[in-house]
């Protein structure tokens, strides 16, 4: 999945969560256009790596929070900058930022680009996705559904589950 498939999703996250920042085009973030609104409190995909491999990484209150698909000990280069691009003067303290990995499911196959809608669309509901464990067989289904076939804008098909929350903290250098 690349920005070409993110983008037409994010359009329709966008329509029906008008309140919530940070649903544009992440090719925006990945090159720190002018049009990015710097705000400490959004949802935004960023790319994590030079390999297509995207993430959800919201804004909370001044608090940086990565979901990612796949298991993270440290946030590479790409997404540094990406985080970096988006965040305003007054969360950079000291050039030095903190961001939370949290506990969420992993992929098994190459779906990134469907977990990190998926983990968006939660957080834009009010769902966390920590607590939801999303139906990878029918994931990418759903995304053509809404996407290709005119569905009604709907969350990914999901289970609660009780995840044990165990997230990591960790301080990086933000430009």
């Amino acid at each position: 999945m690349d920005d070409n498939d993110l983008f037409p999703f994010l359009e329709k996250l966008r329509v029906h969560f008008p309140n919530i920042n940070g649903l544009e085009d992440p090719i925006l973030i990945t090159h720190a256009s002018d049009g990015i609104e710097k705000t400490s409190d959004f949802v935004r995909i960023m790319l994590a790596n030079d390999y297509n491999h995207w993430v959800t990484v919201r804004g909370n209150a001044g608090v940086l929070e990565i979901y990612d698909s796949l298991p993270r000990n440290q946030i590479d280069c790409i997404l540094l900058k990406n985080i970096s691009n988006v965040l305003p003067n007054n969360l950079k303290v000291n050039k030095s930022c903190k961001a939370l990995i949290k506990n969420v499911q992993f992929q098994k196959d190459q779906n990134c680009g469907y977990f990190a809608l998926a983990f968006a669309t939660a957080l834009c509901m009010g769902l966390d996705p920590e607590d939801i464990v999303f139906d990878e067989d029918k994931i990418r289904e759903h995304f053509f559904e809404i996407i290709y076939h005119g569905k009604l804008f709907s969350m990914f098909p999901y289970q609660k589950t009780e995840r044990k929350k165990h997230e990591k903290m960790i301080t990086f250098e933000c430009l």
